[in-house]
């Protein structure tokens, strides 16, 4: 239903910015700003350019914790919304808008906590309602490797389908998500650990994986771990994984 005239008095209750998709207090309204009123009974869209459809199955932002009851992450109704507002709502973007706009959405996200806390089932829970392939999920011993160079090679594997689709499908094309589960098993800081040559190597690499995908907008990177303190500074950068949760 979409009524031609809509009268009333509103109140803007959360303002997302466009730059990083950050909430702010502060926002300008012009013809390309999506608007989204929202009552009991009510739910209206006003955009110049159509958005994407990010989740291929319908969540109820009004009554989001039966939702996410039947998903089976309940009681996570907080971090779930922070992460749609951070993450996905510029990925729903019309394409056109966003390089217009000159941005581009985030594509590393940090999860930590002690054990136990669902920090690795929210990010599964995330990869089966979204548009997106199924999560690949690598823990440490996946990529050690004795030789030199393979532990390399096989960080940069994690990254080829991703590049394949977008060159094929561009921004049509479905996000790839890859789990780091303990990553600071696999991404210590450098030449602390008896490892430190594979380790290091493996740092390195990721490093130069996820600069080099500054032009794809079709992946997404999650570290899950328990002890934040102990993973590599330069992971943790803006442009990396840059939002810690």
């Amino acid at each position: 239903m979409r009524p031609a005239n809509v009268n009333g008095n509103f109140t803007v209750n959360r303002i997302i910015a466009a730059s990083n998709g950050a909430i702010s207090r502060q926002g300008m309204l012009d013809k390309e700003t999506k608007i989204v009123f929202v009552s009991e009974n009510l739910k209206i869209f006003n955009q110049a350019l159509a958005s994407r459809k990010i989740f291929h199955r319908n969540i109820n932002f009004t009554n989001i914790e039966h939702d996410l009851m039947a998903l089976g992450v309940g009681g996570m109704e907080k971090i779930f919304k922070e992460i749609f507002e951070r993450v996905f709502s510029i990925r729903s973007l019309d394409p056109e808008l966003a390089r217009r706009l000159n941005i581009a959405p985030i594509r590393g996200i940090l999860l930590y906590g002690p054990p136990g806390t669902g920090k690795t089932l929210l990010v599964k829970t995330i990869a089966k309602i979204i548009d997106a392939k199924p999560p690949k999920v690598i823990d440490g011993p996946q990529l050690l490797a004795s030789l030199v160079g393979e532990s390399e090679s096989k960080v940069r594997e994690l990254f080829r389908e991703a590049r394949e689709d977008f060159k094929k499908y561009g921004e049509q094309s479905p996000v790839h998500i890859i789990i780091f589960d303990e990553i600071d098993s696999i991404a210590p800081k450098r030449g602390t650990t008896r490892m430190e040559n594979v380790t290091d190597r493996i740092v390195s690499q990721l490093l130069a994986m996820i600069d080099g995908m500054t032009e794809l907008n079709n992946i997404l990177i999650v570290g899950t771990t328990n002890r934040m303190e102990l993973i590599d500074e330069a992971l943790l950068r803006p442009g990396r994984l840059e939002l810690h949760m």
